[in-house]
């Protein structure tokens, strides 16, 4: 049974060395859909003009067992409304809109965000060109950490995009493969 418990506000600021792109402050432990995860709230702003139309963060390790909670990114706050978000795999989650240099989002993670490390990458897109390559890692009791990577040092085949199968789509192939064995079975 799935708990639909807030444990409230922390009024805990974290400040996160991005170079002037992001910060992050700490909203709520847990979120509506399960005891055992939580939610952070970020802000992703400075990069240079136009802005940028695409986040990508991919959780790529850590002492601890996180993954993206199936909302991922949401509740985007931005110039007009346009960003959406979605979990691609329990590792990868992408949000996309209209360009945006100025943006609040939530994060939603499983597990406790008090204990191990948690290590991601972070990818910020301006169309096909990537503005933004580094890695953004919590660590409990200390916040977040920036660095940046060079960004001709990414490498696409680094990182897994594999769509995971929604289960409604599992369902479908269920459904279909009984039927294909119960027409050869009559035939």
């Amino acid at each position: 049974m799935r708990k639909l418990l807030f444990v409230g506000l922390l009024v805990v600021l974290l400040t996160v060395g991005m170079g002037g792109v992001a910060s992050a402050i700490i909203m709520s432990t847990g979120d509506p859909f399960d005891a055992g995860s939580w939610a952070q709230q970020f802000r992703m702003s400075g990069a240079p003009a136009p802005g940028f139309d695409k986040l990508e963060w991919f959780i790529v390790g850590g002492s601890y067992n996180f993954d993206f909670e199936p909302t991922g990114f949401q509740s985007f706050t931005g110039t007009d409304g346009s960003w959406t978000g979605t979990v691609v795999n329990p590792n990868y989650s992408v949000a996309t809109g209209n360009l945006d240099n100025d943006l609040y989002f939530n994060g939603h993670f499983s597990g406790n965000q008090n204990s191990g490390t948690m290590n991601t990458i972070w990818l910020t897109w301006r169309g096909s060109n990537l503005i933004e390559y580094g890695n953004f890692n919590k660590n409990a009791g200390s916040g977040w950490t920036w660095s940046n990577l060079n960004i001709s040092s990414y490498n696409p085949n680094n990182f897994d995009r594999t769509q995971v199968p929604e289960p409604a789509t599992m369902l479908l192939l269920g459904v279909g493969l009984v039927s294909v064995g119960m027409l050869r079975r009559r035939s």
